[in-house]
């Protein structure tokens, strides 16, 4: 519902600016990639024994983020960067032991995906694509692909506000803060 109630509220607010938006094969493959990593973010948390190391490797986005951005926006990743990407993925493997693979492990899947979204969400913005246009079609394809996990016999008045607020403190405003920020800053 968080999803729907975003792209409700966010229609409604930006409702003059619908008209200005543009579409190419990148902002559908950015708000796929945003969509399945929260998919698989939140069937992690779902299964998972040990939320921190769903956490923990959900938040390893950046470090892919950095990787992607010097693949694909050809940004320059100098030398203590490159040292600390390769320490972090040391890390990575050490904590997440791969040996011992895990349906929680399916969160790195979700820092992947959000780390390639944010690169590509970067060369949106290199394109002119407003924020409101990217953040707009994020929560139009989050809310579509969602639409069969709804509990809709599960909506009274208390789940409704309850719902109301995380739409809007926890979906919406961080949603299109962090993706405004990616407009002035490096993608990692």
């Amino acid at each position: 519902f968080r999803f729907f109630f975003s792209f409700t509220l966010f229609s409604i607010i930006f409702l003059k600016d619908l008209k200005n938006f543009k579409f190419d094969k990148d902002l559908l493959i950015v708000s796929l990639l945003y969509a399945i990593g929260v998919y698989f973010y939140y069937y992690s948390l779902s299964i998972a024994k040990f939320l921190g190391n769903v956490d923990f490797l959900l938040f390893t986005s950046i470090i892919f983020s950095a990787i992607f951005s010097h693949i694909i926006l050809k940004e320059r990743v100098d030398k203590i960067e490159a040292i600390l990407i390769l320490m972090s993925i040391i890390g990575i493997i050490l904590i997440s032991k791969p040996q011992k693979f895990s349906l929680e492990s399916l969160s790195l899947i979700s820092g992947i995906l959000w780390g390639l979204q944010t690169v590509i969400t970067r060369k949106l913005f290199k394109k002119n694509f407003s924020n409101n246009n990217i953040v707009f079609f994020l929560f139009l394809i989050s809310s579509l692909m969602f639409i069969p996990f709804l509990p809709i016999g599960n909506l009274n008045y208390n789940n409704f506000v309850n719902l109301l607020f995380l739409s809007i403190f926890s979906t919406l405003v961080p949603v299109y803060l962090i993706n405004y920020s990616l407009k002035f800053l490096k993608a990692y």
